[in-house]
This record gives C-alpha cells, sequence and structure tokens, in this order.
C-alpha cells in the first residue's frame, strides 16, 4: 500500500481482478479480501483512504515486517476457508478434447488408539496444529473448525470416542467434547 515502487495500489488491483476473470469468471466472483501491506511506510495511509474510496471490499491493514495485523488477518482467511463452498472454478464442458482425473482424496490423517489416548496424526494435522496459537480463544476455535471439517470429529465417533476421552495430538493432549 506504500506505493513506494512507484506502483498504484488501485491500478494493481484492477490488473489482478482482470486476470482473475480471464481464467474464471467463477474465480473472480469469489468472496475477495484484500491485505494492505507495508502500513508502516510514508504514504501508505493516503493511499489506502484512495484506496479504499475506490472499492467496496474487506481490508485488512498490515506491516508483515513488523507482525502488526497479522492474528487477525490469519484468523479471517482460516474462517473464510472453513466455510468456503467447494465447486469447480472452471466449466468441465470447455476441455472435451482433454482428459481430466479426479482422484480420490486420502485422508489428511490417521487415528489409532493407545491404552485410553486416542493418538490423531498425519502431516497436515500435525501442520494446523503447529501453525495455531493456542493462546488465542479464537485460533483455538478456528483449530476445532478445520479439524471438524477434516471429519476428525466424526472419525473419532465412528471408532468408538467417548465424550471425555482423551485425545492427543503430538504431545499435547485435551479433552474430546462430543
Amino acid at each position: 500500500m506504500s506505493g513506494i515502487e512507484g506502483r498504484d495500489p488501485y491500478e494493481d488491483y484492477l490488473i489482478i481482478n482482470n486476470e482473475l476473470e480471464s481464467f474464471s469468471k467463477k474465480l473472480k466472483d469469489k468472496k475477495q479480501i484484500v491485505i494492505a501491506n507495508k502500513m508502516d511506510m510514508p504514504n501508505s495511509k493516503e493511499n489506502l483512504d484512495n484506496f479504499k474510496s475506490k472499492v467496496d471490499v474487506r481490508i485488512f491493514e498490515i506491516s508483515a515486517i513488523n507482525g502488526v495485523g497479522l492474528d487477525k488477518l490469519l484468523i479471517e482467511i482460516a474462517n473464510i476457508l472453513d466455510n468456503i463452498k467447494l465447486e469447480p472454478i472452471y466449466d468441465e464442458d470447455s476441455f472435451e478434447s482433454h482428459v481430466l482425473y479426479k482422484f480420490e482424496k486420502e485422508k489428511p490423517y490417521s487415528i489409532r488408539k493407545e491404552k485410553d489416548i486416542w493418538i490423531i496424526y498425519g502431516k497436515e494435522v500435525e501442520k494446523i496444529f503447529k501453525m495455531t496459537k493456542f493462546s488465542s480463544d479464537e485460533a483455538v476455535e478456528a483449530f476445532s473448525k478445520k479439524l471438524r471439517r477434516m471429519g476428525i470429529d466424526d472419525e473419532l465417533r465412528k471408532k468408538g470416542a467417548l465424550s471425555g476421552d482423551i485425545i492427543n495430538i503430538l504431545d499435547y493432549e485435551f479433552e474430546f467434547k462430543d
């Protein structure tokens, strides 16, 4: 947003949206947020005010180098991803001359029970776990939603987990709430 590189943030916004539309109208019409970075730089506030006068989109002001505004941004992105409707962004009929292979999605986790503890493991679950700031209630809620969306709650129930059972991810233990 600083414009220090001699670029106009609004012009960049228009270029990006034109590229999205040329690829897929469905993609361009999806919910957008704008991340206004470099808000610590001179002229950023003026450029942001000018930008806001031209667009009607949710804007997150951040300074990536200083870490300002990143927590709210990450929580919002997680919430958007948790609620996004999965649909193709292209018209499948337009690919008649191509073969389109669709693979079954493997579960990004595994669950096993050792003694009285349910252990959840897998690269994706562990990555999400490591990225979660457990000192924030909002981040914990977002983490729980992600696990539910992945089907972990349902899988635990199928395997016989009951409310109050101990769940383990990496070295962290918590209670299963049904």
